[in-house]
C-alpha cells in the first residue's frame, strides 16, 4: 500500500538521496525545499512510503482517512519499520492557477503507478484549492512523463527552449483545464 504524508522538512534527506539520481545537474537544494515548505498557503508537498503493513488491524475509527482524501495516514499507534521511501512531489496554487512543481518516484520503485498516486493526490488538492487550471513544465525527452501527463488530459500549450540549465534542454510547457 502507497501512504502519503504532507511533506515536513525531516523528509527533505529522503528526498535528497534520490534527487540527483532523477534530475542531475538540475537537482533541487536542501534550500530549496526548505524555501518550498515554508509556504504552505500556497504551496502543497506529499511523501510517499510503500507500506505493507500499513493500517494492518485497524479498525475504520482508526484507520486511514476516507478513500477519496488524497493522503492516508496511518494510526498513530501503527508500525512504520517496514515502511520505505519510494516518491515526492509538490503543488502551488495562486489564485485559480496551480502548477505541478514536482514529481519524483525513486528509481527502484518506478514503473509501479507512484507518479499516478502522487499526481492523483496534487489534482485533489488543486480541486481543492479551487484551481480551475493546473500547468507545468516537462522536459521535452521525458516521454514517460509526458505520457502520463496526456492520460491525465493534459495538453501541450508551447515550448521554453532551454528552460532546463545547465543542459539547455527544452520544456514543454502543459496546460489542464479543471
Amino acid at each position: 500500500m502507497i501512504v502519503l504524508e504532507r511533506m515536513r522538512p525531516a523528509h527533505i534527506p529522503l528526498v535528497l538521496e534520490h534527487e540527483h539520481a532523477l534530475f542531475g545537474t538540475e537537482s533541487w537544494s536542501a534550500g530549496m525545499y526548505r524555501d518550498e515548505l515554508a509556504d504552505p498557503w500556497n504551496r502543497h508537498y506529499v511523501v510517499a512510503f510503500d507500506d505493507p503493513d500499513a493500517f494492518a488491524g485497524a479498525s475504520a475509527d482508526e484507520g486511514p482517512v476516507a478513500a477519496e482524501s488524497p493522503i492516508a495516514v496511518a494510526p498513530p499507534d501503527a508500525k512504520t519499520a517496514h515502511r520505505r521511501f519510494v516518491g515526492w512531489a509538490g503543488l502551488m496554487v495562486i489564485g485559480d492557477t496551480a502548477e505541478i512543481l514536482t514529481i519524483g518516484t525513486v528509481p527502484l520503485a518506478q514503473r509501479r503507478g507512484i507518479a499516478t498516486v502522487l499526481m492523483d493526490a496534487l489534482l485533489v488538492e488543486a480541486r481543492r484549492r479551487r484551481a480551475r487550471e493546473v500547468l507545468l513544465e516537462v522536459r521535452v525527452d521525458n516521454e514517460p512523463a509526458k505520457a502520463m501527463y496526456a492520460r491525465y488530459g493534459f495538453e501541450q500549450m508551447g515550448v521554453r527552449r532551454g528552460y532546463y540549465q545547465p543542459t539547455n534542454v527544452d520544456a514543454a510547457t502543459l496546460r489542464l483545464a479543471l
